[in-house]
């Protein structure tokens, strides 16, 4: 099972924390989670109102119950470590993948964030900024 989009939180309301409350590192974790740039989906609910997210470390998942808790979000996958946006046949995705590795300065982890951090912003998978001055 891969990455299925990003998301941020605005609070720890209706979430759930996949480990002990009693456990050494659980305040840390609820650290962790709340300061986090962005969390990493496993798994999108059937009716869309809740998200299965990885702590920024992988110690734990957390259950997000409620959107309410969500500040924003975007669906996404990966391939070949490029982001891209969901449900691409195989053909399209090469040429995605291509495409966004052969560009001037190619795409690593801050191209990767950058990516990440404007598909937060406007709430939606994008990346044409990579080629507005190419």
């Amino acid at each position: 099972m891969g990455i299925k989009g990003y998301c941020t939180l605005k609070n720890l309301g209706s979430v759930f924390i996949g480990y002990p409350e009693n456990g050494e590192e659980y305040e840390d974790i609820r650290k962790t989670i709340l300061e986090a740039s962005y969390l990493p989906i496993m798994d999108i609910a059937v009716d869309g109102d809740g998200l299965m997210v990885i702590e920024p470390k992988g110690r734990c998942v957390i259950d997000v119950r409620n959107m309410e808790s969500i500040r924003s979000w975007f669906e996404c996958e990966e391939y070949g470590g490029i982001i891209m946006p969901r449900n691409l046949n195989m053909v399209e995705k090469l040429v995605f993948w291509s495409k966004r590795t052969g560009r001037k300065g190619g795409y690593g982890a801050i191209v990767k964030q950058m990516v990440i951090m404007s598909s937060l912003h406007k709430g939606k998978f994008t990346d044409d900024f990579l080629f507005q001055n190419q």
